[in-house]
C-alpha cells in the first residue's frame, strides 16, 4: 500500500513539474519573442513600437531588453524624445546583470555630463569603463587608454594608456590603433 501511495505522490509531483516546466517555457517563449521584435523594430528606427514590445518582455529578466530600453531614450528620435534621465535608468539596470556594453554607456554618460542626474564625473566614468573593459569591450579599453593618456580621471600614465590601447587595438578597434599608432611615433609606446 506504500509503495503505491508513494508511486502515486511521484506521480502527481512529477506531473506538476512538468506543467510547471511547460509553463516556464511557454512565458519564456513569449518574452524572448518580444526581445526579438524590440530588437528588430529599434534596428528599423521604430522607437516607438520597439519600446511598446521590449516593456512588455521580462526586462527583470532580460538586461539585452533593458540596454535597447536605454539606447532607445539616449539616442531619441521624432517618436521618442531623447531622455537622459530615462536612459540612465535602463542602462543602470542593464549594467547591474554586468552586461559590458549598458557600463561603457553609462561611462560616455559620465565623462560627457549627460543627463538630469549625470553630472561630468570623470573618476564615475573610469570605474565604469574598467568594469566594461575587463570583460574585453574594446570602447571601454579604448576609453581607458584615452583617460590614462590624458590625465582624466586619473594621473596621466603613458604605460597605461599603452597597454589598455594595445587590447583595443587587437581586438580590432580602429581608434585604439590609431592611437596606439601615434604614442609609438611619439616614442611612447
Amino acid at each position: 500500500m506504500k509503495s503505491i501511495l508513494l508511486s502515486s505522490v511521484m506521480t502527481l509531483t512529477a506531473f506538476r513539474n512538468f506543467y510547471f516546466a511547460i509553463g516556464l517555457a511557454l512565458m519564456w517563449g513569449s518574452t524572448m519573442a518580444e526581445l526579438n521584435k524590440g530588437r528588430q523594430l529599434f534596428e528599423a528606427g521604430d522607437y516607438k513600437q520597439a519600446l511598446a514590445e521590449l516593456t512588455a518582455a521580462d526586462t527583470v529578466a532580460l538586461p539585452e531588453a533593458q540596454i535597447l530600453i536605454g539606447r532607445i531614450y539616449y539616442f531619441g528620435n521624432k517618436d521618442v524624445p531623447i531622455n537622459y534621465l530615462q536612459a540612465e535608468v535602463w542602462f543602470h539596470k542593464a549594467a547591474a546583470h554586468g552586461l559590458a556594453e549598458a557600463q561603457l554607456q553609462l561611462g560616455l554618460m559620465y565623462i560627457n555630463g549627460q543627463g538630469v542626474v549625470i553630472a561630468k564625473d570623470e573618476l564615475q566614468a573610469m570605474a565604469w569603463f574598467r568594469k566594461a573593459a575587463e570583460q574585453g569591450n574594446s570602447w571601454a579599453q579604448h576609453s581607458l587608454g584615452f583617460l590614462y593618456g590624458n590625465g582624466k580621471g586619473v594621473a596621466k600614465d603613458e604605460a597605461q594608456a599603452v597597454s589598455w590601447y594595445r587590447k583595443a587595438a587587437e581586438q580590432g578597434n580602429s581608434w585604439a590603433q590609431h592611437n596606439l599608432g601615434y604614442l609609438y611615433a611619439i616614442g611612447q609606446g
